[in-house]
């Protein structure tokens, strides 16, 4: 059996206010209003004899919202909250939920939260809030990322001992296709046209030195992506870099950072604390009109610039690489430092991949919501007919 949505009514103590919300407020269109009285309309509803005010609302394809205000027989209002049982909320797709949530608050609407980021499910980019109607019926505002034919992602790995890990087996699991690049080879010239992201790894050199050989071509290539709008997302120099291809400076920290530390977030950041590991020397400062996302005492854990994210620690990392970096560390780190590394990630196990599975979830959330901002908001005079 095959069915589909025809409309969803709702119930209105006063059918003038509730089209100041629904019209006025979301935008949406009247395809017709009136009065009705009839006997099948009394026989459908099954109270007796029926008078209603009404208008249809157009609220998308294949379906309507229909507003009823009873004149006959008069209801009582319902005080009934979203989680009673019984209750039904619907959603609206809106074009411009910033917008959207301003111009409900400032007409005094209630609204629930501030557009909140959706970040894993189908839905992820896509941000929502809850509104509520002149009469408390629970309206969803939702505004989705436009879908993304773009199913390569582009890996900058540094090291042999330093593979994506978890983030590759994640990209997998989301449908993307996974291209390495390592440092020490040719490259050729990438495709960022159908990059949906890039992400750069962990490495021995550091982000300041102009002497290492491929230092300059990644540079070229992040700052490519930067101009095509392709998200970045950074790992230990990996962040390091990043910072330095938006702008900022790169050095060498006060103190090597290794361990497994738990980061301190930002006002409103959805970092998790972690515990994460980090094992860096270097490190960097936000890039100009980025964002601290977390701090530890050393200095920045994370940053976000526009769809760009970068983390100084790695969630990558898994046992065998942790045991490769101890086997490599030729005693540039005290051995105390060392002691338990391995242990920890193991007994950690899958919780850790889950967490670092929710932050990369986290930065294509942001990714995807930002290049629908940009889409939304272009730049005075610039010309979108070409983005992607």
């Amino acid at each position: 059996m095959t069915s589909r949505l025809n409309h969803v009514s709702v119930t209105c103590a006063d059918l003038d206010r509730s089209l100041d919300f629904y019209v006025g407020l979301l935008g949406l269109r009247v395809m017709s209003r009136g009065e009705r009285m009839s006997d099948v309309l009394t026989q459908v509803i099954g109270l007796g004899p029926v008078r209603i005010r009404f208008a249809e609302l157009a609220i998308g394809e294949g379906g309507f919202l229909e507003l009823f205000e009873y004149v006959e027989p008069r209801g009582a209002p319902v005080a009934s909250r979203t989680c009673d049982p019984g209750n039904v909320h619907f959603a609206i797709e809106v074009d411009d939920i910033e917008a959207t949530h301003r111009r409900l608050t400032e007409a005094g609407a209630t609204t629930r939260s501030p557009p909140v980021l959706i970040t894993s499910g189908d839905w992820i980019g896509g941000r929502a809030f809850y509104s509520v109607d002149p009469d408390g019926v629970t309206v969803e505002c939702l505004a989705l990322p436009p879908r993304d034919e773009r199913r390569r992602v582009l890996v900058l790995q540094h090291e042999p001992t330093g593979p994506a890990s978890s983030l590759a087996d994640w990209a997998r699991a989301r449908g993307y296709a996974v291209e390495v690049l390592m440092a020490g080879e040719e490259w050729g010239a990438a495709d960022l046209d159908s990059i949906a992201f890039v992400a750069t790894l962990g490495s021995r050199s550091a982000s300041y030195d102009d002497r290492v050989p491929w230092l300059a071509r990644e540079l070229d290539l992040l700052r490519a992506a930067h101009r095509s709008d392709v998200p970045v997302f950074g790992i230990c120099f990996g962040s390091q870099i990043l910072a330095r291809s938006l702008g900022a400076q790169t050095r060498p920290a006060p103190a090597p950072e290794i361990g497994w530390y738990e980061v301190d977030p930002c006002d409103g950041s959805p970092m998790a604390r972690g515990p994460w590991l980090f094992w860096h020397q270097d490190q960097f400062d936000v890039p100009p009109g980025g964002e601290l996302l977390a701090s530890t005492p050393a200095g920045p854990a994370a940053f976000r610039a526009g769809g760009c994210m970068a983390v100084q620690f790695h969630p990558e990392a898994t046992r065998d690489s942790i045991d490769a970096w101890i086997a490599g560390a030729d005693g540039e780190v005290d051995a105390a430092a060392l002691e338990g590394l391995g242990a920890q990630r193991d007994a950690t196990g899958a919780a850790y991949d889950e967490r670092a599975f929710a932050l990369y979830d986290l930065f294509l959330a942001n990714a995807l919501a930002t290049r629908t901002r940009a889409a939304r908001h272009p730049s005075p005079g610039e010309d979108t007919d070409d983005k992607h």
